[in-house]
């Protein structure tokens, strides 16, 4: 049911997606809904390498109150004083950032 309930979840080849697995959500009342989905992300190593060269990146954003998020596959949103910025690659984001945030270690971390 999940590509009808979610059509935008698809593999990422358009193969028909692989449910690893399925459990049910104990309840003593019967009669009520028991519905809880829980994702958990399995990325490809090439993927999980890609969004692993954000991490220095957002934790320099975490530190200076700055929102960052990565998207699927690998793509930095950064939200900073209502400008949204969005980076393809950890490179690109910081030479971009080096201009509009600072990205220097803060002193005393």
């Amino acid at each position: 049911m999940l590509p009808i309930w979610i059509p935008s979840i698809k593999s990422p080849n358009n193969d028909p997606l692989e449910i690893d697995r399925a459990h049910r959500i104990f309840s003593n009342n019967t009669s009520r809904s028991r519905t809880m989905l829980l994702f958990f992300a399995d990325y490809s190593p090439g993927t999980t390498q890609e969004r692993q060269e954000y991490k220095e990146i957002r934790t320099k954003l975490r530190q200076k109150g700055i929102d960052s998020f990565i998207i699927y596959p690998a793509i930095l949103k950064v939200n900073n004083k209502g400008t949204r910025m969005s980076f393809n690659s950890a490179e690109e984001a910081r030479e971009a950032l080096k201009s509009t945030v600072d990205m220097r270690e803060d002193p005393g971390h």
